[in-house]
């Protein structure tokens, strides 16, 4: 195992009731790789909460990527809470909001993982008909801060 050329699985379990084991699910939590000539671990990590959701990733070089959920089970950011050096920080969370319909509302990029200044947005309205009817993009804030805003008009 973790010879040269092999790659490794590892998986666990999850169950919502050790008592159900029909409710148990296998969960991949790593994976190890060939060796590299870069010098990185050879292996990315991953963990998950009681819904089987990825909490986080941890990749190679010690990045590490958290997704946070609303109670919906939505995605509504993800943020690299550890950057190695040698990166691109530029874009460190992305955050997402839902109408209330569950429909992408917006998607904003930020500098930080958390606070920080939005590098650019995405806003989606929709019709009564749940058709996508205006796509509005700002390439360097968030839609309707300051910065230029490209309106894309979609109609049926």
């Amino acid at each position: 195992m973790g010879g040269a050329g092999e790659l490794c699985v590892i998986c666990g379990r999850a169950s919502s009731s050790p008592a159900a084991p029909q409710a148990s699910v296998r969960l991949l939590q790593k994976v190890t790789y060939p060796d590299d000539e870069v010098g990185d671990r050879g292996y990315v990590k991953y963990a998950y909460n009681a819904q089987s959701q990825l909490l986080w990733t941890e990749d190679q070089a010690t990045n590490v990527l958290e997704n946070v959920y609303d109670t919906a089970g939505r995605e509504t950011a993800r943020k690299v809470t550890t950057l190695a050096s040698g990166f691109d920080g530029a874009v460190r969370r992305l955050e997402r909001s839902y109408d209330s319909l569950g429909r992408s509302e917006t998607v904003v990029q930020y500098d930080a993982a958390s606070a920080g200044s939005a590098t650019d947005g995405v806003k989606y309205t929709y019709d009564g008909w749940g058709a996508l009817t205006k796509f509005e993009q700002d390439r360097n804030s968030a839609v309707g801060a300051s910065g230029s805003v490209d309106d894309y008009e979609v109609s049926y």
